[in-house]
């Protein structure tokens, strides 16, 4: 299956093929992790690894869609972010344990990003979210009564104390913790 995914070896590029069972998708995101190891996500939950002298390989994610964004999070996993299904976490460099942490009710999640190892600030359809992990659930403890209603598509943390969030009709927002607040 064509990939509109290409390797550049230092000489030409070479198109890298999807196995054809496995995906119907398109390319939605990419992150390399820090083994080398590169993970793809596509339209339809589709999720592949490729390391360098290797095949693009499937890994399976029970109950996924589209996903959204693929990231290493604080506690040096990868976190895949599926759009309405979950987040799934996994070993850097492509191991087969693959965990799968539940979203509350009613979530379309764009993108995540970490406030230190503790809070998750997840930018869904209708503002932008601070959650925290328990056990195997994201919990919400608060939202952005500035947002409320608002698409928030990406959240970009820029310095140790501020993000940026890019919504569909707000514009471009700053988030600022002051006095340990965000």
């Amino acid at each position: 299956v064509d990939s509109n995914l290409f390797r550049y070896d230092g000489f030409d590029f070479h198109r890298m093929e999807f196995p054809e069972k496995h995906t119907q998708g398109n390319l939605n995101a990419l992150f390399c992790d820090r083994e080398g190891t590169m993970w793809v996500g596509l339209t339809d939950g589709s999720l592949f690894t490729w390391s360098v002298g290797g095949t693009l390989s499937y890994m399976a994610l029970p109950l996924s869609d589209r996903i959204n964004r693929i990231t290493e999070g604080p506690d040096r996993k990868i976190w895949i972010i599926t759009q309405t299904n979950g987040i799934y976490l996994a070993d850097a460099g492509g191991g087969d344990k693959i965990t799968r942490l539940s979203l509350p009710d009613g979530y379309v999640v764009f993108d995540i990003s970490f406030d230190g190892v503790e809070t998750i600030l997840v930018a869904t359809q209708d503002n932008l979210r601070l959650c925290t992990l328990s056990g195997d659930k994201l919990v919400e403890k608060s939202s952005f009564p500035e947002l409320e209603y608002t698409t928030v598509h990406t959240i970009s943390q820029m310095y140790d104390d501020t993000w940026f969030a890019g919504t569909d009709y707000a514009g471009l927002c700053m988030i600022r913790r002051f006095n340990g607040m965000l």
